[in-house]
């Protein structure tokens, strides 16, 4: 995707505004500050797509980064044979256990959004996301990402999607609270504080 970005100002008014083109097609051209314009470039190139096979070597490096466990329950290194059977799950349509999907940015692979725990009964499941590199974060993708993924679940008639984030991971609370997560209490959760979040979709 091509987006083409001029940005004026104006002395006499004090007012600026941008004119944006989307592969070759001038579109909402009255953005009043960078932020707006900003913010819509992160909307138009985050993408999520399906966990593939040919992503082994991704998974098994982004698993292995000791940051990400600081927010996980995981304790130390995965083997290729445990990546390998991990991917293998996400990849059996009758395993409804787990789904990855991979967050591009610009068609470069940032981070993942795991979906899991499915309950036909309660039409629920679980979610959890990361972005991998600390250039990415804070700049809209995983806000994004959770977006498309929610929009997602409701095409599924998914009723209520359930998070469990560790109270020292403040920046995920404040993305799932801007979400509309509403806190649902606290418990231990592999031996380790964690809060419960929940989004109930109407359609």
């Amino acid at each position: 995707m091509t987006i083409m970005i001029r940005w004026e100002f104006s002395w006499q008014t004090g007012s600026a505004h941008s004119h944006v083109r989307v592969c070759g097609r001038h579109i909402l051209p009255n953005f009043s500050t960078f932020e707006h314009v900003q913010a819509f470039v992160i909307f138009c190139m985050t993408e999520i797509r399906p966990l593939s096979a040919n992503d082994f070597s991704l998974i098994l490096r982004w698993e292995n980064n000791p940051e990400l466990w600081k927010v996980s329950e995981q304790q130390g290194p995965f083997s290729e044979d445990e990546i390998s059977s991990f991917i293998n799950r996400c990849l059996d349509d009758s395993d409804r256990e787990i789904e990855r999907w991979i967050i591009l940015s610009n068609d470069e692979s940032i981070g993942a959004v795991d979906i899991f725990d499915f309950e036909d009964r309660n039409q629920s499941c679980g979610i959890g996301i990361f972005i991998t590199e600390l250039q990415n974060r804070s700049k809209g993708h995983a806000f994004r990402a959770l977006q498309m993924a929610i929009e997602m679940l409701k095409n599924r008639r998914c009723r209520i999607i359930r998070a469990l984030i560790y109270p020292d991971n403040l920046a995920s609370i404040r993305l799932f609270e801007k979400l509309q997560f509403r806190f649902g209490g606290s418990s231990l959760f592999k031996g380790r504080l964690a809060h419960h979040y929940s989004l109930e979709i109407t359609t």
